[in-house]
């Protein structure tokens, strides 16, 4: 699939009509861990699943909940590095 010449923008449908771009998400997101957010009366409360791919990993080095500032926080999911980078431009934002 990949290598093809139309995986590199969203925008380039191959000859069969697919948007590369678009299943590489899907599939990063079907093997990424499950996020949770529930409402509360006095918040909310914000849980992923941190799934092990290495028993080398070293603790803490595999963030999904962030700080953006004192009242709110962010979870990603699916590519750690697209999320940071959202989670940092949010920090910016809130500025």
């Amino acid at each position: 699939m990949s290598g093809t010449g139309f995986d590199y923008e969203c925008s380039s449908l191959s000859p069969e009509g697919r948007l590369f771009q678009v299943e590489y998400a899907e599939k990063a997101v079907e093997n990424s861990s499950t996020s949770l957010g529930v409402v509360c009366k006095d918040g909310v409360i914000l849980g992923t699943e941190k799934l092990i791919f290495n028993k080398m990993q070293i603790d803490g080095t595999d963030k999904r909940l962030y700080s953006i500032n004192l009242s709110t926080g962010g979870v990603i999911n699916g590519i750690t590095p697209d999320g940071r980078s959202l989670i940092q431009r949010a920090r910016e934002e809130v500025t």
